[in-house]
Order: C-alpha cells, then structure tokens, then sequence
C-alpha cells in the first residue's frame, strides 16, 4: 500500500503597518505678553516625524501654519486676557496629531501716554488714561538715565535737558517717551514762589522753628505738596495737603522722630514756581 502525502504550503502575507507619527515639539518664548507691543514667537525646537503643516492658534481668534522647522511665527494680542495657544500637526498619509495646549498666555493692557512740555511753567505733562504709575528720569548728553523722586503725572524742571517718563499699568506693561526741554531762570517769573521761612526745626513745642513754616501758605488757591527725603534718598514724610499748624515736625509717616541731622524737600503747588531745599533737624 502506497501513502501519498500531500504538502501543503501557507504563505504569511505581512501586512506592513505604519508606525504612529510624533508629534513636533514646539516652544513659546514668553508666558506674558502687552497689548498691541509685545511680539510672541513661536517656534519648532525638535521634529521626529516629518510633517506636512502645523496649525498654530493663538486663542483670540487668529491662527497660522508653520510648514517647516525653520520657520518662526509672531504674534501680537491687540485685547488683554488670558490666551490659550494651541497647535495640530498634519503629516503627509497619517492621521493628523489631536490639538495639544503648548502655552497659556496672559496679556496685559500697554498704557497710553502723551507728553506735553508746558513752558510757561516749565512744566512736563504726562497724560495717560490707563496707567497706574509714573517713573520720571532725567538723561544726560551719554545717555545715562538718572530716576528722579517725582511719582506724579507732572514734573517741574529747573535745568534744560532731557528727560524721560514712564508710564506702568496695572498689569506691568510700560509705554515711555521723553522732551528735550529748554529753561532760562527768568521762565517762571510770572509765577510766585514758594517761600520756605526757616531751614531749621528744633521740635521742643517751644513755639520757635517746631514746623517747617510756608510763608502765605493760607492764601494759596491749591494745595501745597511737601516730601521730606532723607540722605539715602528714602521718602520719609509726605503731605499732599500741607498745613503750618500741622505740618512737618521732626516725625516720619508714622509718627515717629527722625535722627537729628540733615533731610531734604521737594514743595510744589499749582499755579507756584516749586522749591527743592534742605531742612536740619536739632534735638537738644
């Protein structure tokens, strides 16, 4: 008896799968950003998958497409808030990436300003409708920047040059601008002084020099803003509303007596030619 045997042969078919891409890598330089100043980049750091494009979304609506790794997007927010970037990546015969968050930025308000040099009064005015705070400077012929004690919208200047503001909101961004300005000493002589009438205080409550004492101060149509400063610079006294009966006496802010010795002031009124000095205060 003869077997016959019968081969047969299975052919594997390999079905050949294609590998899942990875997604690109990709970087913001900043997480903070002001409206309608700072520029926001976005970049590819590192590509493992070749791609086709990558859909870049700012978050206030706009968007863009990066097509390769050398390529950097800008962006600048004209609205303040918080902005969530997004990014997909298309690949040429894949599946594209799902959107992935790559930043979430916070965009502040860039405070508006206009300087104005009022010569009459030799005078600079910063105007602004949204900043919270005012750096003055003055800049000499190098180009050295000099911060100066006045906080206010107004400084009055006693010397030609340059000078600087800048303007802070409440979110941190900064607009600056600056005026080359021109003062001759007889500028303000249609304005009246201020007249300080003693440059020594000897806080005894004996009735002699216990107040640094403003000569008509109760016929000024303003207020009269004194700022004491001591040899570091360090503001120690301040009145917006200054008085003779209760004005500076040797204290701090607080009510607590200031160390003998030498302090500075800065007195300004609308209308009145300000005054800068020195007051020693004597404690026996």
């Amino acid at each position: 008896m003869k077997l016959l045997y019968t081969i047969l042969t299975i052919s594997a078919l390999t079905a050949t799968v294609p590998l899942k891409a990875q997604k690109p890598e990709l970087s913001v330089d900043t997480k903070t950003a002001c409206t309608d100043k700072s520029i926001v980049t976005v970049k590819v750091d590192k590509v493992h998958t070749p791609f086709k494009y990558i859909t870049v979304k700012f978050g206030d609506g706009k968007y863009s497409y990066i097509t390769d790794m050398d390529k950097e997007l800008k962006h600048i927010y004209l609205e303040e808030g918080s902005k969530t970037i997004t990014y997909q990546t298309f690949y040429e015969g894949k599946e594209p990436d799902e959107e992935t968050t790559l930043e979430t930025i916070t965009v502040g308000v860039t405070p508006d300003l206009s300087l104005y040099d009022d010569t009459k009064s030799a005078k600079l005015v910063a105007s602004s409708t949204n900043a919270a705070s005012y750096t003055w400077y003055a800049v000499d012929r190098k180009g050295t920047e000099k911060e100066l004690q006045d906080k206010e919208p107004e400084l009055n200047y006693l010397e030609s040059g340059e000078y600087k503001v800048v303007v802070t909101s409440k979110d941190g961004c900064t607009t600056e601008d600056s005026k080359t300005v021109s003062y001759q000493k007889n500028q303000l002589a249609d304005f009246s002084s201020i007249i300080v009438a003693n440059n020594i205080i000897t806080p005894n409550n004996d009735g002699i020099n216990d107040v640094l004492y403003i000569e008509d101060l109760d016929g000024y149509e303003e207020p009269c803003e004194v700022m004491i400063f001591n040899k570091h610079g360090k503001a120690v006294y301040e009145n917006r509303n200054y008085s003779n009966t209760d004005g500076f006496k040797g204290l701090d802010d607080g009510g607590n007596d200031l160390f003998a010795g030498t302090y500075y002031f800065v007195i300004k009124s609308k209308g009145r030619r300000g005054v800068t000095g020195f007051v020693d205060i004597i404690r026996q």
